[in-house]
């Protein structure tokens, strides 16, 4: 079973009907994660802005996940995380470097193409090697 961080943003301040929206969001979420048959090993709450996608929930996030404490996040939907396309794949692919996944209800998605450097040199037969 993977291991989950439940991921919630609201932007604004901790007024009373966005920390009623909060635990809307908290309560939704953890439904969610056990419909998917994921466990939860952590909740980041922030009441914060969306627009810098490297802020330091996001950070501490990808932090907690690159050392073992989850493998994925979960997330109400992928503008918690950025507010645009290019923020998402600025955060998705320093979570594909971290090996977290990201989930919202409708499943697993991909914020930015995986990373791979593929180099292969083999040699055809009676010629030189491909790639040298």
């Amino acid at each position: 079973m993977r291991k989950c961080c439940i991921y919630c943003r609201i932007d604004g301040s901790p007024t009373e009907s966005n920390q009623d929206a909060m635990k809307n969001q908290l309560r939704s979420l953890r439904e969610v994660a056990v419909s998917l048959g994921l466990t939860i090993a952590a909740e980041i709450a922030v009441f914060e802005s969306g627009i810098d996608p490297l802020r330091q929930s996001i950070k501490t996030m990808i932090r907690d996940g690159r050392h073992g404490c989850y493998d994925c996040v979960l997330v109400v939907n992928t503008s918690r995380l950025a507010r645009n396309a290019d923020g998402l794949i600025q955060v998705g692919r320093k979570m594909n470097r971290a090996g977290i996944g990201v989930y919202t209800p409708a499943g697993k998605v991909q914020l930015a193409p995986p990373s791979v450097f593929f180099y292969s040199r083999y040699s055809t037969e009676g010629g030189t090697a491909i790639g040298s």
